[in-house]
């Protein structure tokens, strides 16, 4: 399954535009923190949640050392009970947020001790809190009386690059926030870095990557199309560009590609053209993947079930192969 996000930039007049996104299909609107620039992002948040009804909502990315962690989890609880089950916390150590004020972000133990203290306050826990060298338990006090909502679930994504924010991923979060693109070896890296620290915490993580999607942008013209397995003919490009008309193309001078796959489209000498007898080749002989063109790019993807670390790695050479054929 492919889910579509947006980041909106917290202008608190603006809060409209996230309902004109929740209306184009959008699944989820991610919110920056940037305090020294932009409007308070819980208060657009705040104002997102009572006018929405399906999207998710949640920073992209909340600054830790701007607000100590009981603030920040009793800011994104408030969400909450707004949007029930539809609120996320993005939270990273302050790159920019403290850089804008020339100050650097805040220490890899500290934050890893800041998303132990959130992590437990969003899940109606007791936990040890210091501050200012004194220590006390804390809980929210009136977690059912309707200030705030604990009860559902909100995902923690946690900005990490390093090593030492990575295993705090695996430790305390639901997801992980990347600031670039990774190479093959990188990536495969941060996820086992991320396995180590859940491990530590004795956290079984599940055995999908959520990223399973690559996206081609390439400098040349494309037909819209749709490739699929023949007798699959769900396609992810609907949520965004009308497919509607699309008939099927019987590439009948190659049987075996024709066996394999069920390509659509409107232009169909255009998509003959594109299907030269190189690129029929590469398909044959290769995993078989689903593709979808929208005329600019190419999404490439298997919908059969979300991807292992083996299998997304799979997909990125699947892609750097094409790649090199189409360019």
């Amino acid at each position: 399954m492919m889910l579509f996000g947006a980041m909106v930039t917290p202008r608190v007049s603006d809060w409209m535009l996230i309902k004109d996104i929740e209306n184009m299909g959008f699944d989820s609107v991610w919110m920056p923190d940037s305090h020294m620039i932009y409007s308070d992002t819980y208060a657009v948040l705040s104002l997102a949640a009572v006018n929405t009804s399906k999207i998710k909502l949640g920073t992209g990315i909340a600054v830790a050392p701007t607000r100590i962690a009981p603030v920040t989890a009793h800011s994104i609880a408030t969400i909450n009970q707004l949007a029930p089950g539809r609120t996320f916390l993005g939270i990273g150590t302050g790159h920019t947020g403290m850089r804008v004020m020339g100050m650097d972000p805040i220490k890899i133990g500290e934050f890893r001790e800041y998303l132990r203290v959130t992590r437990a306050l969003l899940h109606g826990e007791e936990i040890d809190y210091t501050l200012n060298g004194e220590t006390r338990d804390i809980k929210f006090l009136l977690p059912d009386d309707g200030f705030i909502n604990v009860e559902s679930p909100v995902p923690i994504y946690v900005a990490a690059d390093g090593p030492l924010a990575l295993q705090a991923a695996g430790i305390y979060g639901d997801g992980r926030i990347c600031s670039h693109n990774q190479s093959k070896a990188l990536l495969k890296n941060s996820l086992e870095t991320i396995k180590l620290g859940a491990k530590k915490a004795q956290r079984v993580l599940p055995e999908t990557f959520n990223t399973t999607v690559m996206m081609l942008k390439l400098n040349k013209n494309m037909p819209i199309f749709a490739m699929e397995k023949e007798g699959i003919i769900e396609k992810i490009f609907d949520r965004v560009i009308a497919f509607a008309g699309h008939k099927d193309i019987d590439f009948e001078m190659y049987p075996n590609f024709s066996k394999k796959f069920l390509v659509s489209g409107n232009d169909e000498q255009k998509i003959r053209s594109f299907f030269n007898d190189g690129l029929i080749d590469f398909f044959e002989n290769k995993q078989i993947y689903h593709l979808e063109s929208n005329g600019e790019a190419l999404i490439i993807f298997d919908k059969i079930k979300l991807a292992r670390t083996d299998e997304t790695i799979a997909l990125i050479n699947y892609s750097k192969e094409l790649a090199k054929l189409l360019i």
